[in-house]
C-alpha cells in the first residue's frame, strides 16, 4: 500500500487516536479538557506527552451534575406522595380507603 490513499488512511485512522486523551476527557466532563487538548497538541507527539494528558484525562475529576430543580409540594402529603413515586391512582384509592367510602369523579 503505497502512495496518497494509504497516508489519507493513516491519517483519519491516527488523528481519533492522537486525540485520544482530550476525547476521553471531553466524554467524562473533565473540568480541564482545554488544558489536556493543549497539553496532547503540544507534547503529544512525545510519547510522554500523549501519556501525560492520557493520565491527566483519565484521573481529572469531574465536575458533578447538578440534578434538575424538582417542583415544591405544596402539602405534606403531596411530598411524601412525589418521593414514593406513587400515581395519582393509588393515592385516590388510598384515600378513600382512609375515608371508607366511596367518591366517584
Amino acid at each position: 500500500m503505497d502512495g496518497p490513499i494509504f497516508i489519507l488512511i493513516l491519517i483519519v485512522g491516527g488523528f481519533p487516536l492522537y486525540i485520544l486523551p482530550f476525547i476521553i476527557a471531553r466524554i467524562r466532563g473533565a473540568e480541564h479538557r482545554t488544558g489536556i487538548l493543549w497539553v496532547n497538541l503540544l507534547f503529544g507527539w512525545t510519547v510522554l506527552g500523549w501519556l501525560a494528558a492520557l493520565i491527566w484525562s483519565v484521573t481529572e475529576e469531574t465536575a458533578p451534575r447538578l440534578q434538575p430543580a424538582q417542583p415544591r409540594p405544596e402539602k405534606a402529603t403531596q411530598a411524601r406522595d412525589f418521593h414514593e413515586g406513587r400515581t395519582k391512582d393509588e393515592i385516590r384509592v388510598e384515600r378513600v380507603k382512609q375515608t371508607d367510602r366511596w367518591v366517584l369523579e
